[in-house]
């Protein structure tokens, strides 16, 4: 049994696979005051790779195996979970949890806490403008539940306020927190990764770091680099990651006679180390909320270069820290990308400020310092 003297958290989300809300989730639980809080997971499928990042070695963990679809058996495990632990929260993260979580609420019998999560966008939503009736109706009832709702940055902010027919007040932003120490990598780790891809010391790499889906629009990326290639001789494109669009990207590099110059290295656990060797970073995204693998990229002194939309405004500034572009805009961000490459100085001056800036701005102790004050203050509400 807890200590009653300690907040007990219930972290509720799909699965703790390895992706941006599951690494957020760690840095939280890590970090997170063990004197003051005890933290536990529930994973609505089952618990995943992101275990082997989590550094508290009594941290329990519960899988509920939810089928596809509608299934409300995961309510009653939760609410098993909630009882058993004596928990003062539960927080969910992404829509899949408001529906067992509120359910949980109200079936508790007891003065269960919750704070919900906005931390992604349906990309079908967003690329056709749609606004799901049914869902915001169904959204706008279930909040009424929910003590704190929260998201990344005023975009999203002002996007789910829409969706789910709710005040923008209502919607505190708390914004993703950068670790500096995981970004670490010595010399010669650098070295032997470029020995492993065939980059030479002269040659400019371009790089990208995520899932390979619709949203991401690698396929301009692709198209772009084909026409830097064309201009300068010595650029490399890494593509760090994988998806459902893999098999296509790798058609069209074919297609244009680029294979020799783009490197594909599958899915990478812990990516960091790749950044040393970046020189340029381009996120050509449809939609963001806040990419981790953007901040990573600045915090290693690399500058930006991503389509203006979502939350990437906020990490990449104009012509201070890189360079934003429409979505989809090829000749933007060719005329971007070569102007980067072309300038040594540019680059380190743009990737200096892109450094100072998530540093100051981003300090992933300022987000657990965030997380821990709305916890105490809900349950001493």
């Amino acid at each position: 049994m807890f200590e009653k003297n300690k907040i007990t958290i219930l972290h509720v989300i799909y699965s703790f696979n390895l992706g941006g809300s599951e690494d957020i989730l760690v840095k939280l639980i890590n970090r997170t005051n063990r004197d003051q809080f005890v933290n536990i997971i529930c994973c609505l499928t089952k618990n995943g790779t992101a275990m082997k990042r989590v550094e508290i070695p009594d941290l329990k963990v519960y899988e509920c195996f939810k089928k596809d679809g509608i299934d409300l058996a995961p309510v009653r495990k939760i609410l098993r979970i909630v009882r058993e632990n004596q928990i003062d929260i539960i927080h969910g993260r992404a829509w899949v949890t408001l529906i067992p979580i509120v359910l949980t609420k109200i079936l508790a019998g007891k003065n269960v806490k919750l704070i919900f999560g906005f931390h992604g966008q349906n990309y079908l939503d967003v690329k056709h403008n749609k606004r799901n009736l049914k869902r915001l109706v169904l959204q706008n009832l279930l909040l009424r539940k929910v003590d704190v709702v929260y998201t990344l940055n005023e975009s999203m902010r002002k996007y789910f306020s829409h969706q789910a027919g709710i005040s923008e007040d209502r919607i505190l932003i708390i914004p993703n927190g950068i670790d500096i120490a995981e970004n670490k990598c010595n010399q010669n780790e650098s070295e032997s990764l470029r020995e492993k891809h065939g980059i030479k010391r002269n040659d400019i790499v371009i790089g990208f770091v995520g899932r390979m889906d619709e949203v991401k629009n690698l396929t301009l990326l692709v198209r772009s680099f084909s026409q830097v290639k064309s201009k300068i001789s010595n650029v490399k494109l890494l593509l760090i990651g994988s998806g459902p669009e893999e098999k296509r990207i790798k058609e069209l590099v074919s297609e244009l006679l680029i294979s020799e110059s783009v490197i594909f290295t599958g899915w990478i656990e812990a990516p960091n180390q790749y950044y040393q060797i970046m020189d340029i970073y381009v996120q050509p995204s449809f939609f963001e909320g806040m990419s981790n693998s953007i901040a990573n990229a600045m915090l290693n002194q690399i500058p930006v270069v991503a389509t203006n939309v979502g939350g990437n405004p906020d990490l990449v500034l104009h012509n201070e820290t890189g360079f934003l572009v429409e979505p989809d805009n090829i000749k933007g961000l060719t005329e971007s990308i070569l102007k980067l490459a072309a300038q040594s100085d540019l680059r380190r001056s743009l990737g200096m400020k892109a450094a100072e800036y998530v540093k100051s701005k981003y300090p992933v102790n300022k987000m657990v310092q965030t997380y821990e004050n709305i916890y105490s203050s809900l349950v001493n509400r």
